[in-house]
């Protein structure tokens, strides 16, 4: 995560708070400095793994059927020789859902295995999910997956 240095110039003490909201933000840029680096972050946009020159970026997978950049589908980063999906989900986290709503990617089921495309992750089988209450289901979070078989 970033990290911006805030200073803050000495306030007159004949300074009045300031009325309106907008009046206070004047009041605050006129007092504080928040230094930013110039250097910028580079990302990978698309439906392709990026290669080896490309892996100290965060790539945003999108979907390779369809024009343009294609939907997006997740965020990913390299580490340990892999890229790994950026989520605060884990493989394996469940959720209970109506028994009729869809299982789609991120989401899956037990009794299948679940590949990941060019990505270079592992396939996944989920393990067997516990019996759900009449008209429920669970859905396992996967990861965005590209096949299922």
């Amino acid at each position: 995560m970033a990290e911006y240095p805030i200073t803050v110039a000495s306030v007159p003490s004949t300074a009045c708070y300031p009325s309106t909201p907008q009046s206070l933000l004047n009041s605050l840029a006129e007092y504080i400095t928040v230094r930013i680096d110039d250097e910028k972050q580079v990302y990978i946009v698309s439906a392709t793994a990026p290669d080896a020159v490309n892996q100290d970026k965060p790539w945003f997978q999108t979907y390779s059927g369809g024009g343009g950049y294609g939907l997006p589908k997740v965020v990913r980063l390299y580490s340990n020789g892999e890229w790994k999906e950026f989520a605060q989900l884990k493989q394996g986290d469940m959720i209970l859902v109506e028994a009729n709503k869809a299982v789609n990617s991120p989401w899956g089921e037990s009794g299948y295995t679940y590949s990941f495309g060019d990505t270079g992750i592992a396939n996944y089988v989920p393990s067997v999910l516990p019996t759900a209450p009449e008209g429920f289901k669970y859905k396992v979070y996967v990861g965005y997956w590209t096949t299922k078989s």
